[in-house]
């Protein structure tokens, strides 16, 4: 196999990566809009099921030591949800909520494939 070539399974795991992107942006607008016509009362937000269909496709955990680095072979150990720029509450905070997970709270040593650094 010639270096300069993707591996067949890189580019199918590229392309359901990419297909996934639509599915997560519907269904992030609909919880948006259904957080939206909820009244605020500073309660805390639920917890993100990591078994659920948004947080599985974008392989989000708890714990992101727990991540499995031959599926993502891209994580680092310093990616976690609280030192990531869709991270909405303080860095310090144990689980705050995500701007890819409307109306759910994320853990703050977890991850997901979107992880990108805070400015």
């Amino acid at each position: 196999m010639n270096d300069k070539t993707l591996p067949r399974r890189a580019l199918l795991k590229g392309a359901l990566g990419l297909a996934a992107i639509p599915v997560v942006a519907a269904v992030a607008t609909a919880e948006a809009q259904a957080q939206a016509a909820k009244p605020a009362g500073g309660a805390a937000l639920p917890r993100l099921d990591p078994n659920s269909p948004q947080a599985k496709a974008l392989a989000y955990v708890h714990d992101g030591s727990q991540i499995d680095r031959k599926a993502h072979p891209n994580f680092k150990p310093d990616q976690k949800c609280n030192n990531c720029i869709h991270w909405t509450g303080k860095p310090t905070d144990p689980w705050a909520g995500c701007n890819l997970f409307p109306g759910r709270s994320v853990a703050g040593p977890g991850w997901c494939r979107v992880w990108a650094k805070k400015p």
